[in-house]
């Protein structure tokens, strides 16, 4: 019997740090890839609104714009690619949904204090539980109603993209006149960027135990764009 918790223990364990590895060297840098864009594509519209300078309607505009609508529906894509030969968002919420024992309140709370005072440790406990809670549910493992809700969300700001994909960046669609009165628009687009990022904060914290954000760098990306068309600058865009 022994033996075999020890077992159940290591596969456990080997599936959380597959998890981690799937979280930090592939969605993460998707996600990542997709603020960046979208950060560029805003920076740039700014500047081209009311612009005589650079107006909006001109071919570079037009190519921005061509440009960025098949990057970011790729890039959604490749998060909400559900097949098993795959790494995605949405695949690692399914794993998720049928192991929700492995994010558990007893992993996220355990403490490497050795030094520190009762006191302190108890405060830092107080406010992982804390944490845990606001982010996984009230149980002693995340609530897998909280991962049905994060996959309809995915699924729902996301199904007019997949069809736009599907109709005009994989194929030529042969009925692409009838759905062009629904091409999704930036907005919508932008919409779906925001929920991955919403639902992917949630499980990079419960999973890498690690706060994450993008705003520094997305700052800098903004500063260099600025100033490459305020002064005609050959900087570089990082």
């Amino acid at each position: 019997m022994r033996n075999r918790n020890r077992h159940k223990n290591k596969r456990k364990s080997h599936i959380k740090r597959k998890w981690k590895r799937w979280l930090e060297n592939h969605i993460r840098p998707e996600i990542e890839y997709l603020l960046r864009l979208k950060a560029i594509y805003k920076t740039l519209g700014k500047i081209f609104t009311n612009s005589k300078r650079y107006p909006q309607r001109s071919t570079f505009y037009w190519y921005l714009g061509v440009t960025y609508s098949a990057s970011i529906v790729a890039g959604i894509y490749r998060l909400i690619d559900n097949r098993n030969d795959v790494i995605s968002l949405l695949r690692l919420l399914n794993k998720i949904k049928q192991n929700p024992e492995l994010i558990s309140r007893r992993a996220y709370t355990r403490l490497n204090l050795k030094n520190e005072s009762d006191f302190t440790r108890a405060c830092e406990k107080r406010r992982l539980n804390e944490e845990f809670t606001e982010w996984a549910g009230s149980g002693e493992y995340i609530d897998s109603e909280i991962v049905t809700k994060d996959l309809q969300r995915i699924n729902e700001v996301s199904k007019p993209l997949v069809k736009f994909r599907h109709k005009y960046i994989g194929h030529h669609a042969y009925n692409q006149r009838c759905f062009r009165k629904n091409i999704p628009k930036f907005k919508e687009g932008h919409k779906c960027i925001d929920e991955l990022v919403a639902v992917f904060r949630r499980y990079y914290l419960l999973i890498t135990y690690c706060n994450w954000d993008l705003t520094y760098k997305i700052n800098t990306i903004e500063r260099a764009i600025n100033a490459f068309f305020e002064f005609g600058s050959d900087k570089s865009i990082p």
